[in-house]
């Protein structure tokens, strides 16, 4: 074989290895290109899953918030109406209870008094009872127009400590009237009859002789029902020589009756634990 042929021969050799590894190149570049269009499509389908979530999350802020997007001006004003509605309403109970407790606090400090009489000074008229007492409504607007009257029970300060609970007695004495006590009877201003009295209970045995008061202006004198065991006018003036309170007999007279300015009410009827009118 010549020198020439054997020339063509690598060149021809040559050609055909330049043109695989050419193919080779391309066939490689193809791949690359096909990879990084793949991730490209990856990465564009994470950034459309991630906006999607986003849209997704804002939704359900939105589907949560007292107003929706796309919420009309129609009901942008329903809702208005009805937050109003429910701050009316609230208002409403507020004005309720503000009356309810103002108009206890006048009813129970100006209109009526709530007593409770745990002893038998009253007896029969109020059982008493320290472990269970009697509770007594009285009605403090009773004498604002007119002045007590012969008989009325009454609540009242206890002349001697007017910080002590309140008592409770009949009225017997009115202003300005002479009372004698002589042998178990009442005498009105030198009577010759006594008084009568049909709700005393039992004979009267225990200082029911050798009294007499002249009952001041503007006061009473008074004495429970139970005259055996109540403590009331008869033995007042002596409290109050005890206590200090005055240093002579006359002087603690005074203490003897009740002032009309003492006077809570006047005690209308019992309601534990018997319903029972007072009068």
């Amino acid at each position: 074989m010549s020198q020439e042929a054997k020339t063509d021969n690598g060149t021809i050799r040559e050609k055909k290895m330049n043109e695989n590894n050419a193919d080779e190149e391309n066939s490689n570049t193809k791949n690359i290109n096909a990879e990084d269009a793949k991730t490209k499509v990856t990465d564009i389908k994470e950034e459309d899953s991630k906006t999607e979530n986003t849209r997704n999350k804002t939704t359900d802020i939105n589907s949560e918030s007292a107003v929706p997007v796309n919420t009309t001006v129609e009901d942008m004003k329903k809702i208005t109406s009805k937050k109003n509605s429910m701050i009316i309403e609230i208002i409403s109970w507020i004005k309720w209870i503000v009356f309810v407790i103002a108009f206890t606090f006048v009813l129970r400090y100006f209109v009526i008094i709530n007593a409770d009489i745990p002893s038998t000074s009253m007896y029969p008229l109020i059982i008493g009872n320290h472990n269970n007492p009697d509770r007594i409504i009285g009605f403090r607007l009773a004498y604002l127009l007119e002045n007590p009257k012969r008989k009325d029970v009454i609540i009242f300060k206890y002349p001697v400590d007017e910080t002590s609970a309140p008592f409770i007695k009949r009225v017997i004495g009115l202003p300005g009237e002479k009372v004698t006590i002589k042998d178990g009877k009442v005498y009105i201003n030198n009577a010759k009859k006594p008084l009568k009295e049909p709700y005393i209970n039992g004979t009267w045995t225990v200082e029911n002789t050798g009294f007499t008061f002249q009952v001041p202006k503007d006061c009473y004198l008074v004495l429970g029902d139970n005259r055996n065991v109540s403590m009331d006018a008869r033995y007042w003036a002596s409290e109050a020589l005890n206590r200090g309170l005055a240093k002579t007999n006359e002087e603690a007279q005074k203490y003897s009756y009740v002032k009309k300015s003492q006077i809570l009410g006047k005690a209308e009827f019992a309601y534990w634990p018997s319903v029972k009118w007072m009068n």
